[in-house]
């Protein structure tokens, strides 16, 4: 490798820390969720929703009307709201579960909602995590309330492992 080459690998390293480190700041993650519940005209909830949960149904809605697909989900044009639904479960998933966003493997825009980042949601009870492309996949194919449903599982999981 030349000093061209180790100069550019140096600069896109940086370039994609300070990405995450942005991205994953608490205040924005918080911000983001508020923005995303105060459009589905919602408020953080003090535990997890139900599962026949009237804000469930709200979400459900408005999810389905905003992400029909995934091509539709990960529109330019849609890159915000689906930045806020993504923060939204990771501030609910942190909150009730422990859980904690970390890097993860980028494997290009065709897997991820980011340029240069690929969130993981890493669960303090278990070894596996869930990206947040996977997770905006079952909100796209199932729902809000899927997700809702993992939470709730994963709640009860952290109440008995932690």
């Amino acid at each position: 490798m030349d000093d061209s080459e180790l100069l550019t690998t140096s600069v896109e390293a940086v370039e994609t820390a300070q990405a995450w480190t942005e991205w994953v700041s608490p205040e924005r993650q918080r911000s983001q969720a508020r923005k995303f519940l105060d459009f589905v005209g919602l408020d953080l909830p003090d535990c997890p929703w139900a599962d026949d949960a009237p804000e469930l149904r709200q979400l459900d809605v408005y999810c389905a009307r905003m992400f029909p697909d995934m091509p539709t989900a990960t529109a330019a044009a849609n890159a915000d709201i689906a930045d806020q639904c993504i923060c939204l479960i990771g501030v609910l998933f942190a909150e009730f579960t422990g859980a904690r966003w970390v890097p993860y493997t980028w494997f290009g825009r065709e897997r991820s909602f980011y340029d240069e980042i690929n969130p993981l949601l890493d669960y303090p009870f278990t070894d596996e995590g869930d990206t947040a492309w996977g997770m905006m996949v079952d909100v796209v194919a199932h729902g809000f309330s899927s997700v809702a449903g993992l939470l709730r599982e994963y709640t009860d999981r952290h109440d008995f492992d932690v």
